[in-house]
């Protein structure tokens, strides 16, 4: 019997915040320390649990983090980087535009330029008429 009965996805979700919390990077052998699992018994169950690795699931939960970073400020990209758990600038760039088929960079130019766009513009006059 494993340490816990509660689902390992929950338990990834509160591992991931508390990394991104005290920014440190998120390891697939820590989360399966946090279910008292050994690390391929770990992945195994995870994986039936989830669907999925659980290296891509946290590959995938530190790029949710990145853009959400891209999006909300206007961090530099080694800031986000780091923030959002990846080992160095090089890797986030990589990871990311393999992903997104873009650079972080452009994402964020886009996301903004996007965003300009649909935001309602002032009525003249000031005052409905």
């Amino acid at each position: 019997m494993f340490a816990t009965d509660r689902p390992l996805i929950d338990i990834a979700g509160e591992y991931l915040e508390r990394c991104f919390a005290i920014e440190t990077a998120p390891q697939v052998n820590e989360l399966a320390r946090e279910c008292g699992m050994p690390a391929y018994a770990f992945s195994k169950a995870f994986k039936r649990e989830v669907g999925q690795r659980p290296a891509g699931y946290l590959k995938r939960a530190r790029l949710v983090r990145a853009k959400r970073l891209l999006l909300m400020t206007a961090l530099p990209m080694n800031a986000i980087a780091y923030k959002s758990g990846f080992p160095t600038r090089a890797t986030f760039f990589q990871l990311f535009r393999r992903s997104e088929h873009i650079s972080p960079n452009q994402f964020r130019i886009r996301a903004l330029t996007r965003l300009a766009r649909v935001q309602p513009r002032p009525t003249r006059g000031g005052a409905d008429r």
